[in-house]
């Protein structure tokens, strides 16, 4: 409290970190938070934010159970938070999100972000840009946000150390556990539905058995690129899906960062339609991404679906003919995707699934901390079912 009454000082930042690994209470703790500031004033407005909308609806779960929201307090995603959609009306007068405006200003006296290790070097620069104090809440053993070195709970203020007992009944974060201490996943069963088995060639198979990948319940993480598009491959096939376009029903996810747009790196989705080619590559899409309300309406670039990618080179696609494609259609909302039933570990931080499959997989440039947080950060994605399948 002597903090937030500090952050109107000159000199003094208007932000603070704490940290927690998985079965801490970190969102337990934003809850308890905003019922002592409640207590000590009734007017304060606080706005929650975390990068997905499958946090957010945690956090606003457990606020509604404590009874820790308050007449003018927001619980939602950062973008919806601080971005306004651009709608527009198609020919059937369906409304569609077409683009995003920064707001210019927020009505909050506080803002208390979870899932923070999520969060990029640009969208925390928008966020603080309205000099509102922050109290940004994550998981400090998480890979750092894709494609960015930038992590502000890496180093946190404040450490939560203590895993709750109820949290402890878990077998995933028992296992969770294990990975940070040991580095590596032992070959046992934690419970029904958490283990880990020999790679052999009808393991997907066996294991996938029952499962409908076309859900966005479920996912395949894995670490290497020929892996994930054989396992996207595999799966297409299996529900019918062949050549390198992809079709309606199809679970896909966004690679590159649009700005214009405000899709991030990593979002997933499912496509709705896909039609009237703009150009031969180019297609007009409507996407229900996973953390926006209504469809979304974009163009899409055919360039990458399918394809091997090394740090932002797709086969046969150079990161500068992506540039050069994107900058020669003259439409500002061109986005890349790729199929999504199979991603790597990095794109698929911030989110949770009930099924996760885990191919376990080490690149030889990674050093053993790394491997432990990529280990760590994959077993965590996991809500309720986690399947490994070892390395050779």
């Amino acid at each position: 409290m002597r903090w937030l009454k500090c952050c109107g000082d000159t000199g003094h930042r208007n932000y603070i970190t704490v940290g927690g690994y998985a079965g801490t209470g970190k969102t337990h703790l934003a809850a308890a938070l905003r019922i002592t500031l409640g207590d000590l004033n009734r007017t304060m407005r606080v706005g929650f934010c975390a990068f997905t909308g499958k946090a957010s609806s945690v956090l606003r779960e457990r606020l509604e159970s404590m009874a820790g929201l308050y007449t003018g307090d927001y619980v939602g995603t950062i973008h919806g938070m601080i971005y306004r959609p651009v709608i527009q009306e198609d020919e059937n007068r369906r409304q569609r999100i077409v683009g995003w405006k920064r707001r210019s200003r927020l009505p909050y006296d506080l803002i208390i972000l979870d899932e923070a290790s999520m969060v990029s070097s640009d969208l925390w620069r928008d966020l603080t840009s309205y000099g509102i104090p922050i109290i940004a809440v994550g998981d400090h053993g998480q890979l750092p946000p894709i494609g960015d070195r930038f992590s502000i709970v890496h180093r946190p203020d404040l450490v939560l150390n203590e895993i709750h007992r109820q949290a402890l009944d878990s077998p995933i974060i028992r296992l969770s556990v294990e990975v940070r201490t040991m580095g590596e996943i032992p070959f046992e069963t934690f419970g029904n539905d958490v283990y880990k088995v020999r790679q052999s060639g009808s393991d997907l198979d066996d294991l996938s058995e029952g499962l409908d990948f076309s859900q966005p319940t479920i996912i395949i993480l894995c670490g290497m690129n020929w892996t994930r598009v054989r396992l996207n491959t595999h799966i297409r096939s299996k529900l019918g899906y062949y050549g390198g376009i992809p079709c309606e029903g199809e679970r896909i996810i966004c690679l590159k960062n649009n700005h214009y747009t405000k899709l991030m790196n990593g979002q997933l989705g499912t496509l709705g339609s896909i039609r009237l080619r703009v150009t031969p590559e180019i297609y007009e899409a409507v996407i229900t991404m996973d953390n926006l309300p209504e469809p979304y309406q974009t163009l899409v670039h055919s360039c990458c679906f399918g394809k091997r990618e090394y740090g932002g080179h797709y086969d046969e696609v150079s990161p500068k003919k992506v540039e050069q494609i994107l900058d020669d259609t003259g439409y500002p909302a061109v986005d890349l995707f790729d199929f999504g039933y199979a991603i790597s570990v990095h794109r698929s931080q911030g989110s949770e699934w009930d099924s996760v499959l885990l191919f376990e997989e080490r690149s030889r440039h990674w050093d053993d901390e790394f491997y432990k947080r990529w280990l760590y950060t994959a077993v965590t994605r996991a809500k309720e079912r986690l399947f490994v399948i070892a390395r050779d």
